[in-house]
């Protein structure tokens, strides 16, 4: 029961104020705009000062410690892995064939930094800074080559032209480049001045509350309609793919920790960039964000069941 009740407590605020931001958009507190505006602060200002002020005080020379390449190329092959059987399943379950791409992405682009960094952040607090900021460095350059690869392949002429921009968008990324300037302070030890870091302190806590609703306005199930290919790639999403990483993480001795890491990253949501993704090459729209709305709104009992099991399998 300690358990249930533990995980209850990291999750529940989250969703809370993703439901929140669903209200304040239903009773017209907050407009398209206003979300548009704040999630570019989020993603461009809020996020990134988080991410350099944590990693900036963390311990760098975990980031070189054997299990720490392990770890992320774990990762990085788990992922690919479930992309390639989630690609197979569509060839063969997802019709018409135009929306197998934006169905695959759907099924494997987690929400893994707002959604994915308040549930474990509730569950372990700094302590999982320079794991976490690992896998952002490894998922969000594969996420978007695997987009690339799933969106274009009807169309190869636009296929280079595509993973060009996208590369260059990822050495551009400001998460990138937060966690990045972040490992350069951690290992020269730099010190910024009090203000300074109360300063990019300050912005860092707006993002995650704000980007939360933000993710809570793009919640409207009236538009919800015949929803059977939604619902494999939600069951993929949130159900499949967490349990194949669990279970590949508890045969290979992986700790409570990186397994919490890991189980959290494959069972966060579909990601909103998944929606904007299919939108700008062609994918379809509505099954994008069907997919994004059911995802989050049952990931709620994954995360709580999969937490509660956790703590059970490794007697936390």
């Amino acid at each position: 029961m300690t358990h249930i009740l533990t995980a209850i407590s990291a999750v529940l605020p989250v969703f809370i104020i993703i439901a929140i931001g669903a209200y304040l958009k239903k009773i017209q507190l907050i407009n398209d705009d206003f979300v548009t505006k704040a999630m570019k602060l989020v993603f461009n200002i809020c996020l990134p000062g988080m991410l350099f002020m944590k990693v900036s005080k963390s311990d760098f020379s975990l980031v070189f410690q054997s299990d720490s390449l392990v770890f992320i190329i774990f990762v990085a092959l788990l992922t690919f892995f479930l992309f390639i059987l989630t690609k197979i399943f569509a060839n063969h379950f997802v019709y018409p064939s135009t929306d197998r791409g934006t169905f695959v992405q759907g099924a494997y682009r987690s929400n893994y930094i707002i959604i994915g960094y308040s549930v474990l952040y509730s569950l372990f607090g700094d302590a999982i800074i320079s794991r976490m900021a690992l896998l952002v460095i490894v998922v969000i350059p594969l996420y978007n080559i695997l987009a690339i690869w799933i969106l274009s392949e009807k169309n190869e002429e636009n296929k280079l032209q595509n993973l060009i921009s996208v590369l260059t968008k990822i050495v551009k990324n400001p998460l990138i480049i937060g966690i990045f300037l972040g490992f350069l302070a951690a290992f020269f030890k730099v010190e910024l001045p009090s203000f300074l870091e109360s300063t990019i302190k300050m912005l860092g806590d707006v993002g995650t509350p704000l980007g939360l609703l933000g993710i809570g306005s793009y919640m409207t199930f009236s538009q919800l309609s015949s929803i059977k290919v939604e619902m494999y790639a939600v069951t993929i999403k949130v159900v499949i793919a967490p349990f194949i990483a669990v279970l590949a993480c508890y045969l290979l001795g992986f700790s409570y920790l990186d397994t919490t890491l890991i189980f959290v990253l494959f069972a966060s949501p579909a990601a909103v960039t998944s929606f904007i993704m299919a939108s700008a090459m062609g994918g379809n729209k509505k099954l994008a964000a069907n997919i994004v709305i059911l995802s989050t709104a049952f990931s709620l009992i994954t995360f709580i069941i999969g937490l509660t099991i956790l703590a059970n399998l490794y007697a936390i």
